[in-house]
């Protein structure tokens, strides 16, 4: 942890809008940064809830986990944190909301 500190990470960020990893060249060179401090990424923090069933709202969380999706995959990190939270309890509702 300490050596990602150093590095210039820290705290509670939105990274696919951080120009760490605002590029795929940006990205590779902050991936190497880890990899030469022996720092493996297991794991992204989206703060996604997949619960909504309003289509804008939807569409929005969405289109968040899709974007630490993709920057995941660059990352080589195998993990993407998300929300299911509130899932309805209606069957009809939790299917659509699936």
């Amino acid at each position: 942890m300490i050596k990602a500190v150093r590095s210039g990470l820290q705290g509670e960020l939105y990274l696919p809008k951080c120009l760490e990893f605002s590029t795929p060249e940006q990205i590779a060179t902050t991936r190497k940064l880890f990899a030469d401090n022996q720092i493996k990424i297991c794991n992204l923090g989206a703060s996604t809830a997949l619960h909504h069933l309003d289509p804008e709202k939807r569409k929005k969380n969405l289109d968040e986990a899709r974007a630490f999706i993709d920057l995941a995959q660059q990352l080589g990190c195998p993990y993407v944190r998300v929300f299911p939270n509130d899932l309805p309890k209606i069957r009809i509702a939790r299917k659509r909301s699936i």
